[in-house]
């Protein structure tokens, strides 16, 4: 099965879809830092770094002819909350348009399409935003409605001990399904893990991991800590220090590599520190020790990335019922191509 990739950051996508036998043949991705990475460890695939408006025909001639399914965690600045709300009005916002543009330049549409991006498109005044992303799919030949776009946490449906949720929307091409069948409900849920069974305590890390006694920091967490330290971990949001629940962690964010608003601390054997990038891998679903990073890449860089990134366990599950309820089960109807499952739209 054939899988392309549309703003594709650190390869979280692409991670999850190679691990249930997809072949990600294609990718995009336009900071220079991502690209690296995708290019050592995913060898196969072909990235390709150019602006997505700049992309046309010529760029994709040399995929496949069938391509199952495309995926795309477009910017999702624009839609935060914390980013302003500007939606489409942004420029970051309008590239969710540059989706269906591409594929229209392919030699034919992916089967199915996987969109992601932040619960507030399906919020924001009443949903005006997801009306639109939907529309758009529609017009590009896509079945898909409200019931196809589901606002899931990784930690209660892909037990991740990582307080984060995201909207995913599925969308299925009319040349390949009567309808779109997709059920989201299927998915069956995982145990939520503890924080701790990631966070090693037992070992020092690096002095710049650590907040010297003396930082105010340091004094403002330990004045909400008390003997509730060993339990939670901790963060500081703009001005105000915050203990999280017991054994869970907060939502990753881009701006860590900045010091950020929410940059989560423990406490250790040896002191109170931030996470270690490896830290932040895990509850991202990334394992370390098979990831590489390119030489000399400066921690700022990989927090930026892993904060951007997608929770890997989260989507495996998604693409798991997608090639379930959808790819694997193909048959011939006269001459066109339908599915079992197919349901009225």
């Amino acid at each position: 099965m054939e899988h392309v990739a549309l703003f594709s950051g650190m390869g979280g996508f692409i991670k999850a879809t190679d691990s249930l036998g997809f072949n990600t043949c294609w990718a995009n991705e336009i900071d220079e830092a991502c690209c690296d990475v995708l290019r050592l460890n995913f060898p196969n695939t072909k990235v390709s770094q150019s602006p997505i408006e700049e992309i046309c025909k010529e760029d994709l001639k040399n995929l496949p002819d069938e391509i199952d399914l495309l995926t795309a965690g477009f910017p999702c600045q624009s839609f935060s909350v914390a980013g302003g709300a500007t939606g489409f009005e942004d420029d970051r916002g309008k590239l969710f348009f540059e989706i269906s543009r591409i594929i229209s330049q392919m030699k034919s549409p992916p089967k199915v399409v996987l969109l992601e991006n932040v619960p507030n498109i399906k919020i924001f005044d009443q949903g005006a935003w997801l009306k639109v992303i939907l529309n758009e799919m529609r017009f590009a030949g896509y079945w898909v409605k409200e019931s196809h776009a589901a606002i899931l946490s990784a930690a209660k449906v892909a037990g991740s001990p990582q307080i984060r949720e995201r909207l995913f929307i599925v969308c299925c091409h009319k040349n390949n399904f009567k309808s779109n069948p997709f059920n989201f409900s299927a998915i069956q849920p995982n145990r939520l893990s503890n924080v701790f069974d990631i966070i090693d305590r037992t070992s020092q890390k690096e002095n710049d991991y650590y907040l010297p006694d003396d930082s105010k920091y340091f004094s403002m967490i330990s004045d909400i800590a008390g003997e509730e330290r060993s339990k939670k971990l901790f963060q500081i949001r703009r001005t105000v220090a915050r203990a999280c629940a017991d054994g869970v962690c907060p939502t990753l964010t881009a701006n860590m590599g900045d010091g950020g608003h929410n940059v989560p601390f423990v406490f250790d054997n040896f002191g109170l520190r931030r996470l270690t990038e490896n830290e932040c891998m895990k509850l991202q679903g990334f394992e370390p020790k098979s990831f590489i990073w390119p030489p000399n890449t400066r921690k700022k860089v990989k927090l930026k990335m892993i904060g951007n990134a997608i929770n890997v366990h989260l989507v495996k599950k998604i693409v798991k019922e997608i090639k379930t309820q959808l790819l694997n089960c193909e048959i011939e109807d006269d001459r066109r191509k339908y599915y079992k499952m197919a349901l009225p739209a």
